[in-house]
Order: C-alpha cells, then structure tokens, then sequence
C-alpha cells in the first residue's frame, strides 16, 4: 500500500513538473545549490529560504526534489542502478558548514528489475 501511495504522490509531482518552467527555484523558496552526477550516485543539496515547521513538507519538498533531478538526468541514468540523496539545509551559512539542518532523503533509482524507477530508500528528514 505504502509503494502504491509512493508511486501516485511521484507521477501526480512528475505531472506538476512537466508544467514547470526549467529553473533551480521550487515553489517552496527551494534552491539547488550543488548537484553531483557520477555513473553511480546523484548527490543534491538544496537550501530552504523559508521556514518549514512540519516534516511532511519536508518530505514534500524533498520528493519534488528528487523527481525533478530524476528527470533532468534521465537520459544519462537509462536503466542503471543509482542512489541518490538529497541533502536539505536552513540557510547558506549551513550549507557552507555542512549542517544539513534538516537531514537527507535517499531515493534508489533503477534498483532491480522488479523495481524500476525512483523508490525511497533511507529517510532521515527531521525537525528541530
């Protein structure tokens, strides 16, 4: 039940950002600040300009996250196994001190062949 709901949340979210203009801004005050591509992971850190209080938007915005890094990169990733993590921060100055304020997200991509696409592995969001 909880891989349907994931994957109705990822197509509904891929559907929104195909209408999306092309740009590191989200709706959220998200900002992609660095983003790491090699033939095995995807590394992407993003500041939060505004204060999140509940986990669930974090969640939100870091699947959002991930979709559209999924499908920027999709061409290059074609049917391999990659991990990618999404690191999330408060501010800049957090960023430069590599305190991810409110944790990372990985999401597995391609992880079998019973389980293409992207999937949640390891959720480590949180709230101080």
């Amino acid at each position: 039940m909880k891989k349907t709901l994931f994957v109705l949340v990822l197509l509904f979210s891929l559907v929104a950002l195909g209408s999306c203009k092309d740009d590191e801004v989200t709706d959220y005050g998200v900002r992609i600040v660095f983003e790491d591509v090699t033939s095995t992971d995807i590394t992407v850190h993003a500041v939060i300009d505004e204060d999140v209080s509940a986990l669930s938007l974090l969640s939100e915005v870091s699947l959002e996250i991930a979709a559209m890094t999924y499908q920027k990169h999709i061409e290059t990733i074609g049917y391999e196994a990659i991990t990618m993590t999404v690191h999330l921060y408060g501010s800049d100055a957090d960023y430069d001190d590599e305190n991810a304020t409110y944790g990372h997200q990985v999401f597995e991509i391609n992880l079998n062949a019973a389980s293409p696409g992207i999937s949640l592995g390891t959720n480590a969001l949180k709230i101080d």
